[in-house]
């Protein structure tokens, strides 16, 4: 499962990369037009996660820092616009016995992936919105992490690359 959560990232990086490269370099995306719709390519990070109670536990607010490519549809307005898609990126999350039902004795910060689907407000080269996904751990710990694919949403920010 690892090696396939790494080489579907790896895959939607490039792609995402070769297509602004490929646009940038043409020089032939006509100027957006109030009304038009478009494809978006951002990177984004989501500086905050909401997860809803689990076992026993409250909702937790994360802090650790997630940064992801969004893919997705834009609406352009007159100076900004809104859309919608999905993103995959890399993040950490505090791993400690409180989210492991005290099944280790240690803490550190584990290395996930995520994925999910987001609404951003774009305002020409600077995004903000909302996002919901899922984490996937990727250590010998997953199966003892509470949070293991359960759902989070989360406030992000992103810079537009196209």
């Amino acid at each position: 499962m690892k090696k396939r959560l790494n080489y579907t990232l790896g895959y939607i990086l490039s792609v995402g990369f070769c297509i602004c490269k490929s646009l940038a370099a043409t020089g032939q995306t006509p100027p957006a037009q109030a009304g038009d719709t478009k494809m978006d390519i951002d990177i984004i990070t989501i500086p905050f996660k909401i997860r809803p109670g689990v076992r026993g536990l409250p909702t937790q607010l994360n802090a650790n820092l997630s940064t992801a490519l969004y893919l997705g549809k834009r609406k352009e307005l007159q100076n900004s616009g809104y859309g919608y898609g999905v993103f995959a990126g890399l993040g950490s999350v505090t791993m400690n016995p409180y989210v492991t039902r005290q099944a280790i004795d240690y803490e550190y910060d584990g290395f996930v992936g995520s994925v999910g689907i987001a609404g951003i407000y774009d305002a020409k080269r600077f995004n903000v919105g909302l996002a919901m996904g899922i984490d996937h751990l990727m250590d010998k710990n997953k199966a003892k992490w509470i949070y293991q694919h359960q759902p989070w949403v989360g406030i992000l920010f992103g810079i537009n690359l196209n």
